[in-house]
């Protein structure tokens, strides 16, 4: 019995229980024997649903208490860095004292000493909060050996007469989904967010007759933290012969690599969700046509997920497909026409969609993705964190500098996405 109809059954025999009492008192005599047994009944009746509704009340604020701790913005205390005092925040000079085994000063240290005071954290690690993050991550690269006797690994970077103003920047992977989904950041532990899954059944019905109760049904995204680091070797000479900022492209690479990784764990969460809609090519994959494109739009649409700010993500090699393929066979215009609109919807192109698919006999199959991603969850706890440790490797000179950062990904509603993942672009 549901807390509704307990309620509903109680007040009947509580409006009995008066009719009996009431008819005594009129009478202005005493209960017989008959009436007195009915009263007890009653009354113990009462008295027991009472107590179970009291407990399922007790039982929905204890849960909505659990709900309410979860909430994202209950987390961790961010320390932000305002725009006029960001250009005083060196990360450069932090990771040289950090390799150096010095106390990280000036402001970037000022602020990691209070990030780490207000958080509990180590405070003998330096940390980047969320809000510096934001301002840093947008580069993309891999985690790099740095060493002055290796021109790749980082001796090009020894002065002689550098240019720094003219360094090349490493081509990188577009970002596929930094921007575009919705951030929860600096959470504690483990965090369930209730979701609702069905809504209140809504019934005509004529003067006399009964309505059909029925109940919404909840459950939730879990978000649990899963760890990524990376890190990177840096010899002692390296430091001592560089006039370059050494300190600050490294820690920028660091930045770029962890928030690429993040990238890819979103796309590879989102190519094995449950429930999205899904859109076959051919057993062994097919070039994609233009009912395929209509096709992941309906599957969107008759979930009732459409949304004005959809858009299609793929990689360079089925943009490229799409440009070239016809709509139809002899038909002057292609699928995807001149700029980045796939039938009338904004197309993101990110080499981190896999290309190497498999189905069937075919390999080297593409995914296309069409949906709402601002229904993707990022949840992060906290900032990133450094650590220098110049012991594993101190008979090479080499200090190696450990990053590390817990994210995970949610997903407001599978249903807000269509994947076809057999696509052929040869």
């Amino acid at each position: 019995m549901s807390r509704k109809e307990m309620i509903e059954e109680r007040n009947v025999k509580a409006a009995e229980l008066k009719k009996l009492t009431q008819k005594i008192e009129d009478e202005k005599r005493a209960f017989s024997e008959d009436e007195a047994q009915k009263f007890d009944v009653l009354e113990t009746e009462i008295r027991t649903m009472d107590k179970d509704i009291s407990r399922l009340e007790r039982s929905a604020s204890v849960v909505a208490k659990k709900v309410e701790t979860a909430k994202p913005s209950l987390g961790m205390k961010d320390v932000d860095v305002s725009s006029s005092e960001a250009r005083n925040y060196d990360l450069g000079g932090a990771m040289r004292s950090i390799i150096k085994g010095e106390k990280v000063g000036g402001l970037a240290g000022e602020v990691s000493a209070d990030y780490a005071k207000r958080n509990g954290l180590d405070e003998n690690s330096f940390h980047v909060p969320m809000s510096q993050l934001n301002r840093s991550a947008a580069k993309i690269m891999e985690q790099r050996t740095v060493e002055a006797g290796n021109a790749a690994n980082g001796g090009n970077l020894i002065a002689t007469e550098l240019h720094e103003d003219k360094f090349i920047q490493l081509l990188r992977n577009r970002s596929a989904l930094m921007g575009r989904v919705t951030v929860y950041d600096n959470l504690v532990g483990d965090v369930d967010i209730p979701r609702a899954t069905s809504g209140v059944t809504v019934n005509e019905v004529g003067e006399s007759d009964a309505n059909t109760p029925s109940n919404p049904t909840f459950d939730t995204i879990a978000l649990r933290p899963r760890e990524v680091s990376s890190e990177v070797e840096i010899t002692h000479k390296m430091l001592a012969q560089n006039n370059f900022n050494l300190e600050r492209l490294t820690m920028d690479m660091m930045l770029a690599d962890t928030a690429a990784k993040i990238d890819a764990m979103g796309l590879t969460d989102l190519l094995a969700l449950s429930g999205t809609g899904n859109v076959e090519g051919g057993a062994n994959g097919a070039v994609a046509t233009l009912n395929h494109i209509i096709a992941l739009e309906s599957e969107i649409a008759e979930s009732n997920a459409d949304v004005s700010n959809m858009f299609y993500l793929m990689n360079a090699r089925t943009k490229g497909k799409l440009k070239s393929t016809p709509i139809e066979s002899g038909h002057p215009d292609r699928i995807m026409n001149i700029g980045n609109e796939l039938n009338g919807y904004n197309t993101i192109v990110s080499n981190l969609v896999p290309s190497n698919l498999t189905k069937g006999s075919g390999t080297d199959l593409s995914a296309i993705i069409f949906g709402n991603f601002s229904d993707i969850i990022l949840g992060t706890w906290g900032g990133m964190s450094f650590l220098a440790n110049p012991y594993a490797k101190a008979t090479e000179r080499k200090t190696i500098l450990h990053g590390h950062q817990m994210v995970d990904f949610g997903f407001r509603h599978p249903e807000s996405f269509a994947i076809m993942k057999d696509v052929i672009t040869a």
